[in-house]
């Protein structure tokens, strides 16, 4: 039985749809690492993979889908690792495959697949720079609350009617443009796109659960996108980015707000004073600057 497990493990690693998972990881270090001020490389590397993995291209030309489509995709992959076990017996080898690739990443680097692979990510990353004014956030405490209630919430209705809530909200259905003549699958949709003209990533701060995991996981990553002892605290990326963990990052605090290592604040800096370090180096060269940047005035 292990044999078998292993086998189609390990298969499902080697196919291509997985090899373009790790090139994407790869190039998304590359451009926090290398290319830091090129702002036209993140956008060609989003593109491509909202194209290869959302399931677009498998649409149009669907003897690729095989081959390369992300299928399933985060939400489909946490939910039904749950339910194809416990209603099928059948252990879900593709669904704990994607799982342990986002957080081996995770762990490795932060949250590289949210930033740089998720199609879902893409699509609120893309609509949210559609608005001229600053987009709101969601609370850290808030949103790891809701993602917590609407996974009880799944839990509860899967025992009591063997509902799956997550198959319902899921927006990542619509990138199969053929199911859009059911209003199940073009509603999540219009909703995360709605949503994600006001907030800063909705979906990831208050409904994914994959992203509530991931959360945890980017607590003890190796690497991250931190302040080095360059910043002038002049500001600039903050005004870049509404993302709530770079203000602690500044701040010389600790980080409790997701990362979604999206590198705006990165390209932003025209001092190189935000890059990719070891965690626990950063950790003991913030925790000496804390006095000096309290007296600067930031992070209070």
């Amino acid at each position: 039985m292990l044999d078998v497990l292993w086998k189609n493990f390990y298969e499902q690693v080697h196919s291509w749809t997985y090899v373009t998972v790790f090139l994407l990881l790869l190039a998304g270090v590359g451009h926090l690492s290398l290319f830091r001020r090129r702002r036209w490389l993140p956008v060609v590397h989003r593109v491509v993979a909202f194209l290869l993995l959302g399931g677009v291209l498998a649409s149009l030309f669907p003897r690729i889908v095989y081959y390369i489509d992300l299928n399933p995709l985060p939400l489909t992959a946490f939910s039904h690792s749950i339910v194809l076990p416990i209603y099928y017996g059948a252990p879900a080898i593709g669904m704990f495959v994607l799982l342990a690739v986002i957080m081996i990443s995770t762990l490795a680097g932060g949250r590289l697949f949210c930033g740089w692979v998720c199609p879902v990510g893409f699509v609120q990353e893309l609509t949210g720079k559609l608005r001229r004014r600053r987009l709101r956030v969601i609370p850290m405490r808030v949103g790891v609350a809701l993602r917590i209630g609407l996974l009880i919430v799944f839990g509860g209705l899967l025992a009591w009617k063997s509902v799956i809530l997550y198959d319902w909200i899921d927006p990542a259905k619509a990138f199969d443009w053929r199911g859009w003549n059911s209003t199940a699958v073009w509603l999540p949709f219009a909703f995360l796109v709605f949503t994600s003209f006001i907030v800063h990533r909705p979906f990831c701060s208050a409904v994914c659960p994959v992203g509530l995991l991931a959360w945890a996981f980017e607590r003890i990553s190796l690497l991250e996108l931190g302040v080095t002892a360059t910043c002038n605290r002049c500001g600039d990326c903050l005004t870049a980015t509404p993302c709530a963990s770079l203000s602690q990052k500044v701040g010389a605090g600790r980080q409790t707000s997701d990362c979604f290592a999206c590198g705006e604040c990165v390209r932003e800096c025209e001092r190189d004073a935000i890059r990719w370090a070891w965690r626990y180096k950063r950790e003991a060269r913030r925790r000496e600057s804390v006095p000096v940047v309290r007296a600067a005035g930031v992070g209070k």
